[in-house]
C-alpha cells in the first residue's frame, strides 16, 4: 500500500473522451493536456439510467447504481407509484461515499456542491453549496426569473412558470419622492422554486423610464438597489429580504433586456437569489467565501431558462462564466485555509451548455449555421477553457506530490429534432393498462401497470404498492412479459425503427447496474438511431442561433477518467473502457486512502506503475 497522498477530484459534467480530446487538440484545455502528459487515460463507461444523479454517486462510491440507490428521480417503496423525489440529498445514498471512508480515518474532505454531499453525512468535511442537483436551489430565495409584459410561445408552461413571470406596467402612484404619474411601476413578485426552504418572499419593485429602469426595495424612489439601462447588466446587489423564515442576507444581479419607450414592452433579467451565508460548514466560511470570491450561485442561467424565453445565449454565458470562475477561486482559498486529504468538486456547465449549444457544432442540426461555425466553436472553446481553469488551479494547489483525477458522469451528443419520446401512461391508457377517474387523476384500483420517466416501468403489485391490485407470483410475471412485448414492438411512425434499444425485467438489467427496490419492475433504453441522418426542421419552433428554443443536445454512456501523481503511470492512455466504479478503487489504491465500504468496482491496475 502507498503512503498517504492528498487527492483532488473535479468533475466535469457531460464531457465525452472524444470531446475532452478535441478541446485538448484545439489548446483550449492546456491544464487537461498536461494532466494527460502526466498521468493516465481511459474513456471510461456510465452506468444506467445515463444521467448526472445516477453516475456521480457511483464515481464517489465504486457501486453501481443497484447499490446506492440513485437516480435523478427515485420512487421510494410504499408510496404511491406516481410520487418520485429528487435523488441528490445525501440520506437517500446508500453506499459510502469516499469523504465518508475519509472521515473514518480522521481525514479532512473538502466538498464543493457534489451530488448526495448535503445535509452533511460524515465527520471532518469542509462543504460549500448544496447537494448538487441542476435543476433547483436548496436555499435559493428565488430562482432564476424573467419579468415580461408579454410571455413567449412555450412547448413546456412549467419550465417557463419556473423562470418567467408576466407582469404589467402601470403608472407609479403613492411612491415616495416622485410625483404620482411621473414614471411607470412594476411590482416585482419574489417566488421561491419548488424545492426551496423559503415560502413567501417580500417583492421587490421597479421603476420604468424611458432612459431606463431602477430598482426599489419598497416604494420609495430614494431608495435604489440599482439603475439599469437597456443591455446593460447590474453589479451584485445586496439586499436583507422579508421571508417567512425570518430576515435574509441575500445577492443577486440585474439585467435589463429590453425595455420600450413607453414601458409596455418590458423584459427585466434576475439572476439566481442567493443567501450571502448559511451556505457552507463551518457556517463562518461562508461569509469568507463571498467577501474573497463574490457572492455564490449554485444555479446560473441554464438550458430551460433560454428555451423558455428567460434569457438569451449572451446572459447564459456571462453567468456560467461567473459560475465557473467563482469556483476556481473558492477552491484557491479554501485549499488555503484547512488542513485536506481529499477535495471534490463538481462543475456542471458543460452539461447546461451541450443541452442549449449542441447545434452550434454539428451540421445535421437544422439551426446550425455554416456562417457561424467559427463563432460557434470560439464559444465552445471558451466554455471548456472555464471547466480547464478549475483543472488548473487544482494542479497548482495540490502540487506534484498529490494525486490529481478528473473525470466525467457521461458524455453528450446532439440531439436531433423529432426524436420520438412515447407517452408510455397514454399507450398503457389505451391498452387499459392504466385506468384514470373523471378528473384525470389515476384510479390506482383499476390500473395495472404505470410508467415513472424515460426509463421504468412499474405494475402496481398487491401487498408492495399503495392499493395495488396485480396478485404477486404468476399474474405478475405473465402481466410483465406481455408489457415488454408490447413495448418491444412499439415503433417510430415516421422512421419504422423500434422505439427502444432494451426492454427487459429488472432482475435482466443487473449486468448493466440496474436494481434494488426504487427503480421499476421493467427496465428501458431508448438511445438514438445508429445512422444519423441531416433532421428536417420538425413543426416546432426551434427558436434562433442567438435565442434557441428546444433542448439540442442528449446524454451518452462513453465519460472518461484521467488522473495523474506519484505511482502512476507517465502519458499511458488505455485502449479498453474502464466502468466509472473503478475511480474511487483506483484513487484509494494509488493514494492510500481508505475505501469506501461497499465498492464493488475494479482497481485499473495497468494505471499504476
Amino acid at each position: 500500500m502507498p503512503s498517504r497522498r492528498k487527492v483532488v477530484l473535479i468533475g466535469l459534467d457531460s464531457v465525452s473522451l472524444e470531446m475532452l480530446e478535441t478541446f485538448v487538440r484545439r489548446g483550449a484545455m492546456p491544464a487537461v493536456a498536461r494532466l494527460m502528459e502526466r498521468g493516465c487515460t481511459a474513456e471510461a463507461r456510465s452506468f444506467f439510467p445515463v444521467d448526472t444523479g445516477t453516475n456521480w454517486p457511483v464515481i464517489v462510491t465504486g457501486a453501481p447504481p443497484s447499490v446506492t440507490g440513485c437516480n435523478m428521480r427515485l420512487h421510494l417503496p410504499g408510496t404511491p407509484l406516481d410520487r418520485m423525489i429528487s435523488g441528490f440529498p445525501s440520506h437517500l445514498c446508500l453506499a459510502e461515499q469516499l469523504w465518508g471512508a475519509a472521515g473514518r480515518a480522521g481525514l479532512r474532505s473538502v466538498m464543493f456542491d457534489y451530488p448526495q454531499s448535503y445535509p452533511v453525512n460524515a465527520p471532518n468535511v469542509v462543504h460549500i453549496g448544496e447537494d448538487g442537483r441542476p435543476d433547483n436551489s436548496l436555499r435559493a430565495l428565488q430562482e432564476v426569473r424573467a419579468y415580461v409584459t408579454e410571455l413567449p410561445p412555450t412547448s413546456d408552461p412549467g419550465w417557463q412558470k419556473a423562470h418567467m413571470l408576466q407582469v404589467t406596467s402601470k403608472p407609479a402612484v403613492g411612491w415616495k419622492g416622485i410625483p404620482d404619474g411621473t414614471a411607470l411601476e412594476v411590482e416585482l413578485p419574489i417566488v421561491p422554486g419548488h424545492q426551496s426552504m423559503f415560502r413567501s418572499i417580500r417583492p421587490l419593485y421597479a421603476l420604468l423610464r424611458p432612459e431606463g429602469a431602477s430598482l426599489h426595495p419598497d416604494r420609495d424612489a430614494s431608495k435604489v438597489l440599482a439603475e439599469l439601462n437597456v443591455g446593460e447588466r447590474s453589479g451584485w446587489i445586496f439586499h436583507t429580504f422579508a421571508t417567512d423564515r425570518g430576515e435574509v442576507k441575500a445577492a443577486f444581479r440585474a439585467k435589463l433586456l429590453r425595455l420600450s419607450s413607453d414601458g409596455k414592452d418590458l423584459h427585466l433579467y434576475l439572476s439566481q437569489i442567493y443567501p450571502t451565508e448559511g451556505f457552507t460548514e463551518p457556517p463562518e466560511l461562508g461569509r469568507e467565501l463571498v467577501e474573497a470570491c463574490g457572492p455564490l450561485i449554485t444555479q446560473p442561467s441554464r438550458q430551460q431558462v433560454v428555451m423558455e424565453g428567460a434569457s438569451d445565449v449572451v446572459t447564459y454565458l456571462e453567468e456560467q462564466e461567473y459560475y465557473s470562475a467563482w469556483f476556481a477561486r473558492a477552491l484557491e482559498y479554501v485549499l488555503g485555509r484547512y488542513e485536506w486529504n481529499l477535495c471534490i468538486l463538481k462543475w456542471h456547465t458543460a452539461d447546461w451548455t451541450n443541452h442549449l449549444c449542441a447545434f452550434m457544432l454539428d451540421p445535421l442540426h437544422p439551426l446550425y449555421d455554416p456562417a457561424r461555425a467559427r463563432e460557434g466553436w470560439a464559444l465552445w472553446d471558451k466554455v471548456m477553457g472555464w471547466g480547464d481553469a478549475i483543472v488548473a488551479k487544482a494542479l497548482e494547489i495540490a502540487s506534484e506530490e498529490a494525486i490529481v483525477a478528473v473525470v466525467s458522469d457521461h458524455g453528450a451528443t446532439t440531439e436531433l429534432p423529432g426524436r420520438q419520446r412515447p407517452d408510455l401512461n397514454r399507450l398503457f391508457e389505451e391498452r387499459g393498462w392504466l385506468v384514470r377517474r373523471p378528473d384525470g387523476g389515476i384510479d390506482w384500483p383499476k390500473t395495472k401497470t404505470y410508467a415513472g420517466g424515460h426509463h421504468y416501468v412499474w405494475l402496481n403489485l398487491k401487498g408492495r404498492d399503495p392499493e395495488g391490485c396485480v396478485e404477486p407470483g404468476e399474474e405478475f410475471e405473465r402481466l410483465r412479459e406481455e408489457i415488454i412485448q408490447f413495448l418491444l414492438d412499439q415503433r417510430d411512425p415516421h422512421t419504422g425503427r423500434h422505439l427502444f434499444n432494451l426492454v427487459c425485467r429488472k432482475e435482466d438489467a443487473e449486468m448493466l447496474g440496474v436494481g434494488g427496490d426504487r427503480v421499476g419492475d421493467i427496465f428501458l433504453w431508448q438511445e438514438d438511431p445508429p445512422v444519423r441522418e441531416p433532421a428536417e426542421s420538425p413543426d416546432v419552433d426551434l427558436g434562433t442561433w442567438d435565442w434557441p428554443r428546444a433542448n439540442s443536445g442528449t446524454h451518452r454512456p462513453d465519460a472518461f477518467f484521467v488522473v495523474a501523481g506519484p505511482g502512476l503511470k507517465r502519458g499511458y492512455r488505455r485502449e479498453r473502457p474502464v466502468p466509472l466504479s473503478a475511480v474511487a478503487p483506483t484513487l484509494c489504491r494509488a493514494s492510500g486512502l481508505p475505501l469506501p465500504s461497499q465498492a464493488e468496482g475494479p482497481v485499473v491496475w495497468d494505471f499504476l506503475k
